[in-house]
Order: C-alpha cells, then structure tokens, then sequence
C-alpha cells in the first residue's frame, strides 16, 4: 500500500511539475520531536476532504494526508485528492476564526468565490496570508489525542493577522521528512 501511495504521488507531482511537502508550524509547541502539520482529517481509504483542514503532529516521511503545494497562483493544493485549500466564509466576506475546508480548485460554488477564498500569500514574516483580508491561518491554543494517544490534532483558522499568537501561526514547507 505504502509503494502505491509512493507512486500515486510521483505521477501527481509530474503533473504539477512541483513536489509537495508538508506545510509546518515552525514552533513545536506540545509536540517536540515532530512539531505540527497542515492535515487532512483521516488517512488513506478514510481521508475526510469533506471536514475542515486542522493542524496534526507531523507523521515522519510524506503522507498523503500531509502532502500540499503552495503554488505560484497562490492555491494550497492537495495533489493526492486535486482540490484546494478554501476558506469556509461566505460570499466575499472572512470572519476571524473561519476554517479552511478542500474544495476544487478555482470552481465558483453557491456562496463561494473560489478565486477570492483560495487565494494565499506566503509573507517575509512567514504567515499565510490570505491576499483578500488581512486574515492569517493560525493554529488553536488547545490540542487533544486523535485515535491513538501518541498523536495530536488542533484547530485550523483565519484570524486578524495583528492578532495572531507567533507561535501558532508562523509556517515552513518541510522538504525534509
């Protein structure tokens, strides 16, 4: 399983003609030894693209539930599942603490300008940054236990980026696993 996963991801990266990564919080805060990830909720035949994305320590290696692509049109793309990364507001309008959920990419939905929602910018003080509001993706103050009490997950959102704690919403794309 673990082979085909390998090449699904390199025929997808061929495509891209970018290679993914894993999209990290550069403070490790409760997790030390691996840090946290941008993550997909679940893993291989049980991956949830229709819940929102959250914040999950680091799995060593490149999973596909972690593997995205900060791209030059500012999307955050998932290569495994071809959607990208949306936040969960309405219309044109991005409250603080909206989520970010995976939708196709640059296709309008009822309620959703896609061009306006999945549009990033990766900032000098490294914060994403959406291009349209002055709203960072930061990560929950709290953590809890997935399945296994060896791993964690947080809470993913937008927030003000003046009101941002640095340690939760400062990021780095991990090329080394």
């Amino acid at each position: 399983m673990k082979s085909v996963l390998i090449i699904f991801l390199f025929i997808i990266t061929l495509e891209a003609s970018e290679k993914p990564y894993q999209i990290k919080l550069i403070d490790s805060l409760d997790r030390p030894d691996d840090g946290y990830c941008l993550d997909i909720l679940g893993s291989g035949k049980h991956m949830r693209p229709d819940m929102p994305l959250m914040g999950h320590n680091c799995k060593p290696g490149l999973y596909a539930d972690e593997a995205f692509i900060f791209r030059k049109d500012g999307t955050i793309y998932s290569p495994v599942l071809n959607l990208c990364a949306t936040i969960a507001g309405v219309n044109s309008y991005v409250l603080d603490y909206t989520s970010l959920v995976l939708k196709e990419c640059n296709e309008d939905t009822p309620f959703v300008n896609a061009k306006f929602m999945q549009a990033f910018e990766y900032t000098k003080l490294k914060k994403i940054k959406h291009k349209n509001s002055n709203k960072c993706l930061e990560m929950g103050e709290e953590s809890s236990r997935t399945f296994s009490p060896v791993h964690s997950w947080r809470t993913l959102y937008m927030r003000e980026c003046s009101k941002t704690n640095t340690k939760r919403s400062t990021w780095y794309f991990n090329i080394t696993f």
